[in-house]
């Protein structure tokens, strides 16, 4: 999937979702892979509403912020990628005196 396999990314991103759908109650970790699935098979529709949902469910979460903007980064949208962006900086900031560290933005593109 990781080297650009279109239909791996496509099955992870239906079976991410199937996941969430028959999950008793909202789980991060799925929520996260769906992002990181949504990403990789350039969704852009999987992508800003996976990427809503971590909003509302767990904005003062750091981690459910970067895979917000880890999900928006491909969707072509500069300004959905700055705000999730900008959203997932805040959140770390505010929960570490240490600095993110630099392979993590390097990982973002930025």
């Amino acid at each position: 999937g990781e080297a650009g396999d279109q239909s791996a990314h496509g099955r992870a991103l239906r079976h991410a979702t199937a996941a969430i759908l028959l999950s008793p109650l909202p789980r991060l970790s799925l929520f996260t892979l769906r992002a990181h699935a949504a990403s990789r098979a350039r969704d852009r529709e999987a992508a800003v509403e996976t990427a809503a949902a971590l909003k509302s469910r767990w904005t003062d979460v750091a981690i459910a912020q970067f895979w917000r903007g880890f999900a928006l980064s491909d969707t072509g949208d500069p300004a959905l990628l700055d705000q999730g962006l900008a959203a997932m900086i805040a959140v770390a900031a505010s929960r570490s005196p240490r600095p993110m560290p630099i392979r993590v933005a390097a990982r973002c593109g930025w």
